[in-house]
């Protein structure tokens, strides 16, 4: 009763049908505050350099989650739960477990995680959870390019990246696709760079997603600061007005679209695939390959639209078809 919405011309009072057609039919909450890592383009190594004596990590009870996420059932609105931390796999084995039992107990409504990294991801974590209803994980790799992780100072390897997509491969009949976080348009980052991200990216079991952000350099991040000395920026205003979805038009950044766009739909590229469109004559293949997309692409979409329309048309529910027209309109 102490929310309200702009719903059309006017402010209204919150209510389920409004909650319902504004929430995307899902609710986002956090569990973790804080990150034990320090990646220089992120706010949580700002923060933590601000505060050196404070705790990086501050962890909600499993109880106090459990507690929020049963009244959030009880409204018979949401049909997914989201934890958007920055790192979810913080929590020990024995806290995870005991999430996942009271979860599938009480809540059971399908959990997603985009807050993974393969340095804290186990099996032994991420199995209790799909076993409670955990349907799909984002993981941030950000770079293939060893130099880049060093300037990132990311916590792991590509042999744990390998690893984790090994892992979550093994629930894949459990689990939607993962998705994999890559950093493109880095001003230290040239095409050799990007060339081992899609050396290491083509290595990881189908399907897998990719989400792709242009980097935007926060102010008082250590690569704002850098940037900032190296005059690759003058100030903050140049960063405003970026948006992290608006890529630079390259071909190399082009690959990474492609990619994702056959290994989403289980296509595997191979490491010798790669090489040849990396290579000269790249944009020869690239050419063909999109072209072979098309009949796939449609495929897809009339399917994604045809199992929708069935599923929402049994609850008397057109507002995710009316969205669906609505995203066609503008392309």
């Amino acid at each position: 009763n102490t929310h309200f919405v702009l719903d059309g011309d006017s402010i209204k009072q919150m209510d389920k049908v409004l909650l319902k057609k504004y929430s995307d039919n899902t609710y986002t909450t956090i569990c973790v505050r804080g990150c034990p890592f320090t990646c220089t383009y992120c706010c949580n190594d700002t923060f933590n350099t601000l505060y050196p004596k404070e705790k990086r990590v501050r962890k909600r009870s499993i109880d106090n989650v459990i507690s929020e996420l049963v009244k959030i059932k009880e409204l018979g609105v949401f049909e997914n739960i989201r934890f958007d931390d920055d790192e979810f796999f913080v929590y020990s084995v024995k806290e995870i477990e005991e999430f996942s039992e009271k979860y599938k107990n009480l809540v059971g409504i399908p959990l997603i995680i985009p807050g993974v990294t393969p340095a804290t991801m186990t099996e032994e974590k991420l199995a209790p959870l799909i076993d409670a209803g955990l349907k799909y994980v984002r993981v941030g790799v950000q770079s293939g390019s060893k130099r880049s992780l060093s300037l990132y100072r990311r916590p792991c390897t590509n042999e744990q990246v390998i690893n984790s997509a090994k892992i979550l491969n093994k629930f894949k009949d459990k689990l939607d696709p993962p998705c994999y976080d890559i950093i493109l348009d880095s001003p230290w980052e040239d095409e050799s760079d990007l060339k081992e991200t899609l050396a290491l990216l083509v290595k990881l079991p189908v399907p897998f997603a990719l989400s792709m952000f242009s980097m935007t350099l926060y102010p008082s991040t250590f690569l704002y600061d850098k940037a900032l000395r190296e005059g690759i920026i003058k100030g903050e205003q140049e960063i405003y007005g970026k948006y992290y979805y608006e890529y630079k038009k390259t071909y190399m950044n082009k690959l990474f679209f492609l990619l994702t766009d056959y290994t989403s739909r289980g296509v595997r590229i191979t490491s010798q695939t790669m090489g040849i469109l990396t290579g000269r004559l790249g944009w020869i293949l690239y050419g063909i390959l999109k072209l072979w997309l098309i009949p796939i692409k449609l495929h897809y979409r009339v399917r994604y639209l045809i199992r929708g329309a069935v599923r929402d048309a049994r609850r008397w529910d057109w507002t995710r078809i009316k969205r669906f027209f609505v995203k066609e309109r503008r392309f």
